[in-house]
């Protein structure tokens, strides 16, 4: 079935505002390095969707795998090539991204036949696909070693664009076996993201009924701090009275049982409180993953449920089919039963007689050779 034409759209627009957000909290220099990550990741999506139409699970894959490979990237440059010029920089990003893009080109009908077996990808094409990054994590680990060599920043730049270069080597050589891992995770996160879809109902009844929760020991917490005479909580160990934002914040705290650092209890009562709230917080998502499961179980078993009955209906029509033929070659068969009898009979006494005058053909001929 054909994708719609923009749907394709969808996961390199949000890998896109995702390196966007990266970009902007960079912040300096990096924001130009981060704006060209952005480009080539757009534009290397939008290609392999063009060079491939209909391959939405490679698309999501490639944007997804695109942004990850673009964090890992960032992080080995600030740590091992940080004196690397920013046009090594670059230039390094894109090889890797170019390279794909021309191995899947040149192996276009072999990545194409993998494309229309998405369906049909199993654990062992998927565990081929996985050798690839055993060479880039081997390139990966000996880049540590880099700052050690107190390289000058031509040195590192040559380095970086070394290591990139053979990078983009292997992945040209082995488009085809990334393209298999690609499809299979692409498989993996539709099925999952359409799982999550389901689950926005539950999950938003769920949060519901945590933030009342949250809201309903804040503001106990209030009234004892604004009726109840002494002190109640300590602001970094000094006596603090807090405010309702305070408070919300401190009940979240309590509920998620993150820990105490800026405002702690200090009262008897309100560790009392403290100690209910964090029981029911554990009781409440003990109760609401139980409920959520039981919602999803539900929801494949409706699901289900129809699709059974068709398949049944299906095979009650095909049993009555075939009894309906058996009957009717029985009732043929009876009332052409004497008819067919007797044609037999004729057959077999007609096949009697040929065999007689063989005989008798025989036994002629061994007279005359006597």
């Amino acid at each position: 079935m054909k994708e719609p034409g923009l749907q394709w759209l969808q996961a390199p627009v949000l890998t896109l505002v995702a390196i966007l957000l990266i970009t902007l909290a960079s912040g300096g220099t990096e924001f130009i390095f981060g704006l060209t990550m952005s480009v080539v990741i757009f534009a290397g999506v939008g290609t392999i969707y063009l060079l491939f139409p209909g391959s939405r699970f490679f698309s999501i894959s490639l944007a997804n795998f695109l942004a990850v490979y673009a964090c890992v990237y960032v992080f080995l440059v600030e740590t091992n090539f940080l004196k690397a010029s920013d046009m090594a920089g670059k230039i390094g990003f894109m090889l890797p991204v170019a390279a794909f893009i021309g191995g899947a080109l040149l192996r276009r009908r072999e990545v194409q036949e993998i494309i229309s077996e998405a369906p049909r990808l199993g654990a062992e094409a998927v565990g081929r696909g996985l050798l690839w990054l055993l060479p880039l994590a081997v390139i990966g680990m000996l880049s540590f070693a880099v700052p050690m060599l107190a390289w000058s920043a031509d040195q590192e730049s040559v380095a970086l664009l070394a290591s990139m270069t053979l990078v983009s080597l292997l992945v040209f050589l082995l488009s085809p076996s990334i393209g298999a891992f690609l499809l299979f995770a692409g498989q993996m996160f539709d099925h999952f993201f359409d799982r999550v879809v389901g689950l926005v109902i539950p999950a938003f009844a769920f949060m519901t009924f945590y933030s009342l929760q949250v809201i309903l020991f804040a503001c106990l917490y209030r009234i004892i701090d604004l009726y109840v005479p002494g002190n109640h909580f300590n602001f970094n160990g000094a006596p603090y009275e807090p405010s309702f934002s305070d408070s919300l914040y401190f009940s979240i705290v309590t509920m998620s049982t993150l820990g105490y650092g800026d405002i702690a209890p200090a009262s008897q009562l309100i560790r009392a409180l403290t100690a209910i709230e964090i029981v029911s917080g554990v009781l409440l998502l003990l109760f609401g993953f139980s409920e959520i499961m039981r919602y999803v179980q539900d929801r494949e078993q409706a699901t289900e449920g129809p699709a059974k009955d068709r398949l049944g209906a299906g095979s009650s029509r095909r049993l009555d089919t075939e009894e309906e033929g058996v009957e009717h070659r029985d009732e043929e068969q009876g009332q052409h039963g004497p008819q067919g009898q007797a044609e037999g009979d004729h057959a077999g006494h007609g096949e009697e007689q040929g065999i007689d005058q063989d005989d008798q053909r025989q036994h002629a001929q061994d007279r005359r050779g006597r």
